[in-house]
């Protein structure tokens, strides 16, 4: 795991388009939380039961290909790129970012730009950076049903330039 979330860094500390979804997702605001916030025992509870700090951790149900709906928030990249409010896309995950420690990213430029409709964070993103974006869901499955997602669409044209 260090390995990804040294190529995370990379892309964050370089102004590199990133896109992370599901597990990717979980790495950014695990990198973010240990080198741009300091909390180097922010850990994994998927890869180590016994982290002191489980950033990442068990959902209280696991989402086996559920659509769930989502509320993106005003001002995000995310909120742009569908041009809407409220979104649903299908999830398929066990682990997510543990509520319990959002505020320690409430003074930080990585902004958890949606939530499901508990609350939940479901996407993230770095305001100063050209396209930082993570997702709890996997928008580039939308390739299985022959569709454009606005996010993929969106981060090739960051790649492209």
């Amino acid at each position: 795991m260090e390995n990804v979330l040294s190529v995370i860094r990379f892309a964050r500390e370089h102004k590199k388009p990133f896109l992370g979804t599901c597990a990717g997702y979980q790495h950014a605001a695990l990198e973010f939380a240990r080198n741009a916030l300091g909390y180097e025992q922010a850990g994994n509870a998927e890869v180590d039961l016994e982290t002191p700090m489980p950033l990442i951790s068990a959902l209280v149900c696991r989402l086996n290909n559920e659509q769930k709906g989502i509320v993106l928030k005003e001002g995000s990249r995310i909120r742009q790129l569908y041009a809407q409010s409220e979104i649903a896309e299908a999830f398929n995950c066990g682990f997510g970012v543990n509520p319990k420690y959002l505020n320690l990213f409430a003074q930080s430029e990585l902004l958890f730009s949606s939530v499901d409709y508990h609350g939940d964070p479901k996407s993230l993103e770095l305001q100063s950076h050209p396209f930082f974006i993570g997702t709890a869901f996997q928008p580039e499955r939308s390739a299985l049903h022959n569709k454009q997602h606005p996010i993929i669409k969106a981060f090739l044209n960051a790649c492209l330039g």
